[in-house]
């Protein structure tokens, strides 16, 4: 059975972002003070786009310009979900992707928050195991 739950139901609000117009100092000392695998760019409350560890740490060790700001590295990597995207429709996105955190953004390109795979599988496992009150006694009695 499909679960059409929204994810807008497990949304975390708090989370590290990062100004559009952030330099690249700035940006490396939240990814060497915090474990965030991405920083989500946002200029006001508007959603950018991420900046990806990984791929961060690469150019800068690279030696990239001083000058760029968050919103030049932003990755093409990353996908964003709606709140109205069901909890079914975010696995399967979780599943083909390597990521375990993905932005959540309104329809105005607002930043929301994130879901994480992991609410998502507690919650998927937590829907399937509340089954109708009538199934149970069927059960129970059958």
């Amino acid at each position: 059975m499909k679960n059409h739950t929204p994810i807008s139901k497990i949304i975390r609000t708090n989370c590290t972002v990062i100004e559009a117009g952030a330099d690249i100092h700035t940006i490396r000392f939240i990814f060497e003070h915090f474990s965030n695998q991405f920083l989500p760019v946002v200029k006001g409350l508007r959603f950018v786009g991420v900046i990806l560890r990984n791929e961060f740490f690469d150019h800068y060790n690279a030696g990239i310009s001083p000058v760029l700001k968050a919103a030049d590295l932003v990755s093409t990597e990353m996908v964003m979900l709606s709140p109205e995207t069901s909890l079914d429709e975010a696995r399967e996105v979780f599943n083909s992707k390597i990521f375990d955190i993905i932005p959540i953004a309104d329809e105005d390109g607002d930043l929301m928050g994130i879901v994480m795979r992991e609410d998502v599988d507690i919650q998927l496992k937590r829907n399937t195991s509340m089954r109708h009150p009538a199934e149970v006694l069927r059960r129970a009695f059958a």
